[in-house]
């Protein structure tokens, strides 16, 4: 049909080169049209790739939201343990520990709290065992003891801390 409605526009030397540029336009077309198929299975492949990618992010926004109810729950638990700490401390004053000493110098104590203090002690120091002696220097000075409580305590939020970092990644 191209050809014939040129051949009709056209004279005769131009007819006779006609074949010549319908055979020009027609790979010119093919040409265009491979380029055409070649972008649209680029647009394909950059479809899937976008639908991959927005899956992941998905996927990593859950992962971002659970790891933010973690911290937000050690965090709780963090203050209720600092809660607890104050109160604790609030209870032991220096006249119970003065006391408390004065009880321990008498050789009247008891062994039960003898035991009772080597336990608590080794909380605070963070060891298996305490002898009486290191527990006794620990309930020596009110100041001491308040302090290494605080020092078990942010040592237990060290540790709480990293295991939710190390879950972050």
């Amino acid at each position: 049909m191209l050809y014939d409605i040129a051949r009709a526009l056209t004279t005769e030397v131009e007819q006779s080169q006609l074949p010549q540029l319908i055979e020009s336009l027609s790979q010119g077309i093919e040409t265009k049209r491979a380029k055409l198929q070649k972008l649209e299975d680029q647009k394909k492949n950059l479809e899937l790739e976008i639908s991959g990618l927005e899956t992941a992010e998905a996927v990593t926004q859950q992962k971002l939201k659970k790891r933010k109810g973690q911290v937000h729950d050690s965090e709780l638990e963090v203050k209720t343990l600092r809660d607890k700490l104050i109160e604790i401390q609030k209870r032991i004053t220096p006249e119970l520990i003065k006391n408390l000493n004065k009880l321990l110098d008498k050789n009247e104590a008891h062994q039960n709290l003898q035991m009772m203090i080597s336990a608590f002690s080794s909380l605070i120091n963070m060891k298996a065992t305490t002898t009486p002696a290191e527990a006794r220097a620990d309930f020596k000075n009110h100041s001491n003891l308040i302090e290494k409580m605080i020092n078990a305590m942010a040592t237990n939020f060290e540790v709480n801390n990293n295991v939710v970092e190390t879950e972050r990644d």
